[in-house]
């Protein structure tokens, strides 16, 4: 019987998928439901993951929090950005330190973001600093945000940056060339923006048009960079 109902789980997580990914998100959360209904863990995850690319903040935190309590390490990252953006960083920083050390990579390299963000620059470094040193590519690009921003070290950015792009994460393109264009090499940074335009990234094209806009205004306000980089395609059942 419960061999039974782990695979009408596994059955109804797949179809969730399916759903969802065809844009019938309705009816993928009645999948999910059922998934739940019938034990499965992953389920809850991306019920929770569902429910806030829909906006639904309320049922999304629910889902999440059932997830944690099931034991599911990946859902303290998207609670953690819900507790954000209510403004709650201490919340978000508990989450993000129970992702971190269930070896979820992403969540830490977002608590080494926030550790910085919230001014605690020693801590925000040995945080990423480990994260690339464990070789998570997740740590590169906030490392180099970090070392360009509180220590003024550019050919260390620079450095992490180019390592983000060598271990797959194009949104370094951007940040990278924000760096190339702000000492000087621009058409070292056009080219990192085209780069990364060429993967669909919309903040590269956008700094594309701004270099080629004759007209911009260079006494503007800074363009904007990212904080966080690509993560990794998802293993296992829970958010394929």
């Amino acid at each position: 019987m419960a061999e039974e109902q782990q695979d009408a789980g596994a059955h109804e997580l797949a179809a969730g998928n399916d759903l969802r990914d065809a844009g019938r998100e309705a009816e993928a959360l009645d999948a999910y439901r059922r998934a739940v209904a019938a034990g499965s863990r992953d389920a809850l995850l991306n019920l929770g993951l569902l429910h806030a690319d829909r906006g639904e903040v309320d049922a999304a935190r629910d889902a999440l929090q059932r997830a944690t309590a099931a034991g599911e390490p990946l859902a303290h990252l998207p609670l953690a950005d819900l507790e954000e953006a209510d403004g709650d960083d201490e919340s978000a920083e508990l989450h993000l330190r129970a992702g971190a050390q269930s070896g979820d990579a992403e969540a830490r390299a977002a608590l080494g973001a926030l550790l910085a963000r919230t001014g605690r620059v020693a801590e925000a470094r040995a945080v990423l600093q480990a994260g690339a040193a464990a070789g998570e590519v997740e740590a590169l690009l906030p490392l180099g945000n970090l070392l360009w921003d509180a220590d003024g070290d550019v050919a260390g950015a620079e450095a992490a940056y180019r390592r983000g792009l060598e271990g797959g994460d194009e949104y370094c393109h951007q940040n990278l060339g924000l760096l190339l264009e702000a000492t000087g090499r621009d058409a070292e940074a056009r080219e990192q923006y085209r780069l990364g335009a060429a993967t669909g990234d919309e903040m590269s094209l956008a700094a594309l048009a701004r270099l080629a806009d004759e007209g911009a205004d260079p006494a503007g306000p800074p363009p904007p960079r990212r904080d966080h980089g690509i993560p990794p395609p998802p293993a296992g059942g829970g958010i394929p």
